[in-house]
């Protein structure tokens, strides 16, 4: 009858929906390691990507730093107090972001490197080339960590990038880097693992 039909139809739009957002999610991984000159060491970084649709995502993440961990301590002698900088070289920093993407511009927000902050990716040439710019580590008692930096695509899973790093630090942190990643989709992972040959 007609309201089977009806019943029928909109079961039938429900899972359709349900089908197309299911097609539309995508996870990618990715590493990327960038050379410091003024360190002469690498930064590392292990990301996951988790992008529910075209436009909008999440990241996830680890960054290894050469510099390590900032930490503050507030000392007290003789009623006067002073603040001492530390770096722990071991610290494992954390990435934790949500990106949208408005035609050529993604704009993330959320931790870069366990501080809070914002970054800009302007993509150009069918998106091989990325154009990146992030801004964290707000503190009043030094200049926020800038970062610039552009990314060349090659061979669908890999690109370079070179670009300068908290360009603006009032602690001789201030450093060009040059480095390289890969990024795979889930789908591509599972079908170099499958294809891979066996000993």
């Amino acid at each position: 009858d007609d309201e089977t039909v009806r019943n029928l139809n909109e079961g039938l739009k429900g899972l359709n929906r349900y089908v197309n957002k299911a097609e539309q999610f995508r996870t990618f991984l990715s590493y990327r390691g960038e050379y410091l000159f003024d360190k002469s060491n690498a930064k590392s970084y292990l990301d996951i990507r988790i992008q529910p649709s075209q436009d909008k995502f999440y990241i996830l993440g680890v960054v290894s730093d050469p510099r390590g961990r900032r930490t503050t301590k507030d000392v007290t002698t003789g009623g006067t107090t002073t603040r001492t900088e530390e770096w722990d070289r071991d610290g494992i920093l954390f990435n934790a972001q949500i990106g949208k993407r408005f035609y050529d511009l993604t704009a993330r927000a959320g931790i870069f490197s366990s501080s809070g902050g914002f970054g800009l990716d302007y993509h150009m040439l069918k998106d091989d080339v990325t154009l990146t710019f992030e801004a964290y580590d707000f503190r009043t008692d030094t200049r926020p960590h800038l970062k610039f930096g552009i990314d060349y695509k090659f061979w669908k899973y890999f690109y370079i990038s070179a670009g300068a790093d908290d360009f603006i630090s009032e602690d001789n942190h201030s450093t060009l880097f040059l480095g390289g990643g890969v990024r795979f989709y889930d789908d591509d992972l599972k079908f170099l693992l499958t294809s891979a040959p066996k000993p």
